[in-house]
């Protein structure tokens, strides 16, 4: 028999989650999409969602920090692993009643009821947040990656925050299904999100791709410089027309499969890098 959580406690988790959407939303709008579902779906089945809203801003929260859209004192790293350390403690000697403690352990607590088809959600918020530090150890080292190493950490990255979401909502699917929409992330978001992350040290362009272009080390961090490269603009183009092949057969997936949870969960991601791909033509001059 499921413990009943205080009501006390749901109203808690509701305010932290309200408090990041906020945050979100006053920085970039582009957030609306993501966040407007996950309330009008607890039409359907308020407890799921809740469980959904929290596990999406518990993995936001932490993200924020490591990537320095919450500043903190200290060393971002030091600081998640102490705080897991305390979601972890399942001892209940931690006195630690701080919202994103209690955040974290609710997640943690309830997530792998939804385990289905051998993904189990916890597990897979590990990876996430696994790739999430190791971002952060890129930024930290100037780390450069070869292609299929970029490729595998973008999979692995957004196919967890995939299965998890997934999971909880109930919806039915193929694991080729939720790999389309993953690698269609990684190489979009990539490209969005390419002269930000250079600007924290974070590089998304294959270390092979980067020893053509023959810049310096300074170069490889300098986008004004970088886009100047001839070697540069054609990895622009090809990594912008690998998110086209993954997008389409996309589009094919949504036609096919008919599961309501999944349309509700995908279709939404799906229209977002539609409107992705038309904005990144411009950013890029891809023709």
């Amino acid at each position: 028999m499921k413990k009943k959580i205080p009501s006390t406690r749901l109203f808690r988790i509701e305010w932290i989650c309200i408090k990041i959407f906020g945050q979100l939303l006053h920085r970039n709008v582009r957030y609306l999409p993501v966040v407007l579902p996950m309330y009008f779906r607890s039409v359907y089945n308020a407890r799921k969602c809740h469980i959904l809203r929290a596990s999406y801003c518990f993995a936001r929260y932490l993200d924020d920090i490591l990537d320095g859209d919450i500043r903190i004192q200290g060393d971002p790293t030091k600081f998640i692993e102490h705080l897991m350390s305390k979601i972890r403690n399942t001892g209940g000697t931690s006195s630690d009643n701080s919202d994103y403690v209690i955040l974290g352990k609710y997640v943690y607590q309830n997530i792998d009821q939804y385990t289905t088809n051998g993904v189990v959600p916890s597990r897979e918020l590990d990876i996430l947040i696994e790739a999430m530090l190791f971002d952060r150890e890129r930024a930290d080292r100037r780390m450069l990656l070869s292609r299929a190493e970029l490729d595998n950490h973008h999979l692995q990255t957004f196919r967890s925050a995939l299965l998890v979401t997934l999971n909880i909502t109930g919806a039915q699917y193929r694991p080729e299904e939720v790999e389309t929409l993953a690698r269609a992330q990684g190489s979009f978001y990539s490209l969005r999100d390419l002269e930000k992350d250079l600007s924290m040290f974070i590089n998304n362009i294959p270390e092979g791709i980067l020893l053509q272009s023959k810049l310096d080390d300074r170069g490889y961090w300098n986008y004004p410089e970088l886009i100047q490269s001839a070697f540069i603009i054609d990895w622009i183009n090809e990594e912008y027309n690998q998110g086209l092949v993954q997008l389409t057969r996309l589009r094919k997936v949504l036609a096919e499969n008919r599961d309501f949870h999944f349309r509700a969960t995908i279709k939404p991601l799906y229209k977002g890098l539609s409107y992705l791909r038309q904005k990144l033509m411009r950013q890029h001059n891809i023709l």
